[in-house]
């Protein structure tokens, strides 16, 4: 029987949730019977648990089609780090490093993460020792495996150079609120609360982040960095005597204008060397290129690096844990980009004060009903628009054109970092909580930046799409409506 073929369930005896089951099996190590039950019953959108079970199920099965069905379920899915590279792991040492090699390489940062890198380097030594691994993949796997080391043992050491630091966080402008979509899970509402009361106060403890320098190293496009002079690249490798670090997970609109962006703001202080370059992906995206030269014009001195590039003394910044309210250190580098953008571009090419962003174009998480809700929203006066055919400078200036932004959770929210404060955000999300920290990014942009946000949250995705509870959202988008009114 193939994997994903499902048996219809007695009317009036539902099944089981699927995980509680597969852990019992692998508890009494029933591998046999664990896979014949994803067989009978794979879900469409497999939690990371279940894909956990299933590899290890299937490793001590030998069962292929399982471990097939598992492998290709987690190169797409939002595996934790180091359940990622414990699966890496398991899967190189039974003797499948090719499908190991892969699952890494499907999340880069997972290699990066300091949770999996104790796993990573026996992973990545197996893939280098399998003489049934192409000759190009273990060569390739024992530089990386060469660039991990170097770089755990590569130490950073502080600067003159500082940070911008916070006033004291005060009271968010607006309290955010949640409304669940009918037949979402119930006890959804209280797992979002709490996720949000974390990160509340984990926002309260944010402070200034440190400026580092590592010398003498060598950095790629990947952001990786290691000690110059233990690859055979560097020795073709470009160098230069200074940069700053923004290569890595860069080409992500959200992670650039959220996080890469103002760890830069020491960068366009005073005091900081104006000659000092920005280091770029050579494959580095529109928009990161424009924000800098909305920040510093076309003298700015921008670096893009590819395979190696040499660094004599490289600058660092924790950049995921900076606050971004009108407080915080960042808002004389904001308020500069938002100036700059509003003189490039005086008159927006889409003016709407009620704005709906659309997601029509996503090849990820779609939403199936998407053309209904814009129908409806539109006799409301919302006027549809996808930011993605814009520059930077339209995509502000439409942003900052609106009273009112509805939208489903995605990337064009991440132009809330410049909105007007006091915006009125209405975000429609599904829920998944293996996810959910990243998808609540929104809300603490709109928290920091001082918009009123209002969550409506609907059940999870299956298979990538999801369907939003149109006659409900609608009717809770005019409430949100008149309540500001």
């Amino acid at each position: 029987m193939p994997v994903g073929r499902r048996d219809v369930p007695v009317q009036g005896q539902p099944r089981p949730p699927l995980a509680p089951r597969l852990r019992a099996l692998a508890t009494e190590r029933s591998w046999r019977t664990l896979c014949d039950l994803l067989r009978a019953e794979a879900p469409a959108a497999p939690r990371p648990l279940v894909l956990a079970y299933a590899i290890d199920a299937a490793i001590a099965a030998g069962d292929e089609t399982v471990r097939h069905w598992a492998v290709r379920h987690a190169l797409n899915a939002p595996v934790p780090h180091r359940m990622r590279v414990v699966a890496a792991l398991k899967l190189a040492r039974a003797g499948h490093s090719d499908e190991a090699w892969d699952l890494l390489q499907a999340d880069p940062t997972a290699i990066e993460a300091l949770e999996g890198r104790g796993l990573v380097l026996p992973t990545l030594q197996w893939i280098a020792r399998d003489g049934a691994v192409a000759a190009d993949r273990r060569a390739a796997a024992q530089d990386l495996h060469d660039r991990v080391l170097a770089s755990a043992e590569t130490i950073a050491e502080p600067t003159d150079f500082r940070f911008p630091p916070p006033a004291a966080l005060g009271p968010p402008a607006f309290d955010l609120a949640i409304r669940m979509a009918p037949g979402s899970d119930p006890a959804a509402f209280a797992t979002i609360a709490a996720a949000l009361d974390g990160k509340e106060a984990l926002l309260a403890r944010r402070r200034a982040p440190a400026v580092r320098v590592l010398r003498d190293v060598a950095i790629n496009r990947e952001g990786q960095v290691w000690r110059a002079g233990t690859q055979a690249m560097d020795a073709d490798a470009p160098a230069i005597a200074a940069g700053i670090h923004c290569t890595g997970v860069t080409n992500n609109l959200f992670h650039w204008l959220g996080a890469w962006l103002p760890a830069l703001a020491w960068r366009f202080a005073s005091g900081a060397p104006a000659d000092l370059p920005i280091l770029l992906r050579d494959d580095a995206r529109h928009y990161q290129l424009e924000s800098l030269d909305l920040l510093g014009g076309p003298d700015l001195p921008v670096v893009r690096v590819g395979a190696a590039l040499r660094v004599g003394r490289l600058y660092d910044v924790e950049h995921r844990h900076i606050r971004l309210d009108p407080d915080g250190g960042v808002e004389p580098m904001i308020a500069r980009l938002v100036a700059a953008a509003e003189a490039r571009v005086p008159v927006p090419p889409v003016r709407a004060r009620r704005l709906y962003v659309s997601r029509r174009d996503a090849a990820r998480r779609r939403m199936a009903n998407e053309a209904e809700l814009e129908a409806r929203l539109e006799a409301l006066g919302f006027v549809p628009v996808m930011l993605t055919p814009y520059t930077l400078s339209q995509g502000i200036a439409i942003i900052r054109g609106a009273d009112c932004i509805v939208a489903p959770h995605g990337a064009g929210l991440s132009n809330l970092l410049l909105a007007r404060p006091g915006t009125a955000v209405f975000e429609l999300m599904p829920f998944n909580e293996q996810v959910l920290d990243v998808r609540l990014c929104m809300t603490r942009l709109s928290r920091q930046r001082g918009h009123r946000h209002l969550l409506w949250v609907e059940r999870g995705e299956a298979g990538g799409i999801w369907r939003a509870s149109i006659p409900e959202a609608v009717a809770a988008i005019e409430g949100f409506l008149a309540a500001r009114e």
